[in-house]
């Protein structure tokens, strides 16, 4: 019989001991632009990739005499970050997506509140970039974006596994995590008047730290022991991003082949987006400004999978409409909804004196996110029903077209494919990617 929540009067118990432990650094403890970071994973346990945290001490330098540090700062260590990937089992996982910083900082401001911005202060989720290049007062390591800093914004990696992080290494084999850093031009841009090629980033002390699950006898193990043994397999869903860069064409064509494409993000980047890591989002006038919202309520644009097209009817009628597209993508008309589509941080004179601000004009020129939802329930590794409901892009519909008008010619678009991928783990630790 089905009981309601409030009526059940049964419990469950599972006992299980939770640890945090400190992982080995392949690589060395120092960091610096570009470095390749290799961490071992402990063999023949249950980690929680969910809980990895690397951290450091990040200094962030100025070797020229002109201009100062005052907008050379990280705004999310995540932009640091080019590339993560995860080896399971001599398999990689991740390898496709070489624009992590900028996808994971676009899924931040469409699906992350700002709250756990301020509640991610060691990771320097808080800070935002003025609204111009103009001088901000800086009188802190803070604000520059020295001192100790976390790494933990591993959204939409192998971190997600399975909906929960859990990993069974002695089932899955030798584990480990790879992270390629990004170059110096990463930090958010010099003000005017700063050389570019003066301006570095580099850390010390790295540590990597995940949590260990310790479980009071072996009847997990011999279970799962007994099913490869029969010649049985264990799954799991792990969320796998494509992503790339392009120049505006109105008729952008990008490929993915996969067995569950969950959803597509879209976002702008000015045109000296690769020289200037402003971390913003913008729909771009003719002369490579901004938008301004009434000048985004001319702009349309549509995304085509093979012969389908999304949204159904066609271009959207008003650019604008984009915010509410990608809030449906992440979290509906939910009260759990988050984004920081509309919000901006505009800097006075300290971080004390910062405003935020949640305008239309936000979203125009600094958070102009696109999302496609294609799936039933969204990204089947982020939620516990592990369901993979997206639509298949392998064969002829893996050409993927965004087509849009009255955008900059000089504009670039980042885009990233939402895919849901699986992992099979045999008999011997033989494992196999599908994608």
């Amino acid at each position: 019989m089905e009981v309601v929540r409030s009526l059940n009067y049964f419990i469950r118990r599972f006992e299980c001991n939770r640890k945090n432990m400190r992982l080995n650094i392949q690589s060395g403890s120092s960091l610096a632009p570009n470095d390749l970071v290799r961490i071992q994973l402990p063999s023949n346990a249950l980690i929680d990739l969910s809980t990895f945290q690397l951290t450091s001490d990040l200094t962030v330098t100025n070797s020229g005499t002109a201009g100062s540090l005052s907008a050379c700062r990280i705004t999310g260590t995540h932009n640091l970050v080019k590339r993560c990937n995860v080896v399971i089992g001599g398999v990689n996982v991740g390898s496709s997506d070489n624009h992590f910083g900028r996808v994971r900082n676009a899924w931040k401001r469409a699906s992350y509140s700002s709250d756990w911005n301020d509640s991610n202060v060691a990771s320097n989720q808080n800070l935002q970039r003025a609204d111009t290049n103009s001088a901000v007062s800086v009188s802190t390591d803070e604000l520059k974006g020295s001192g100790h800093r976390s790494f933990d914004n591993w959204a939409l990696s192998g971190m997600n596994i399975n909906g929960s992080g859990i990993l069974d290494t002695a089932t899955f084999g030798d584990c480990s995590i790879e992270i390629q850093f990004d170059s110096k031009y990463a930090l958010n841009g010099p003000i005017a008047g700063d050389a570019a090629n003066t301006v570095d980033w580099a850390g010390s002390n790295l540590r990597a730290y995940v949590d260990c699950l310790f479980l009071p006898n072996g009847d997990y193990a011999s279970a799962l022991k007994d099913r490869l043994e029969s010649g049985g397999e264990v799954r799991a869903i792990v969320p796998n991003v494509v992503s790339s860069i392009q120049k505006n064409s109105s008729a952008n064509e990008f490929n993915i082949s996969t067995q569950c494409l969950a959803g597509v993000l879209v976002a702008g980047l000015v045109p000296g987006y690769a020289t200037d890591f402003n971390h913003r989002y913008a729909a771009c006038e003719a002369d490579g400004t901004p938008s301004t919202p009434a000048q985004l309520g001319s702009k349309n644009y549509h995304l085509e999978i093979g012969s389908e097209t999304y949204p159904a009817y066609g271009n959207v009628n008003d650019g604008r409409d984009g915010a509410n597209m990608t809030r449906y993508m992440v979290g509906k008309s939910s009260p759990y909804n988050y984004n920081q589509l509309y919000h901006t941080h505009t800097a006075t004179g300290t971080l004390a004196q910062a405003v935020q601000a949640k305008t239309q004009t936000s979203y125009a020129a600094q958070n102009f996110i696109v999302g496609f939802d294609t799936s039933l329930e969204g990204l089947g590794c982020l939620h516990e029903s592990k369901l993979m409901s997206g639509v298949s892009t392998q064969g002829g519909n893996s050409v993927i077209r965004f087509i849009s008008n009255e955008f900059d010619d000089d504009q670039y678009w980042l885009f990233a494919g939402l895919c849901d991928s699986e992992l099979i783990a045999r008999r011997g630790q033989v494992v196999n990617f599908v994608a």
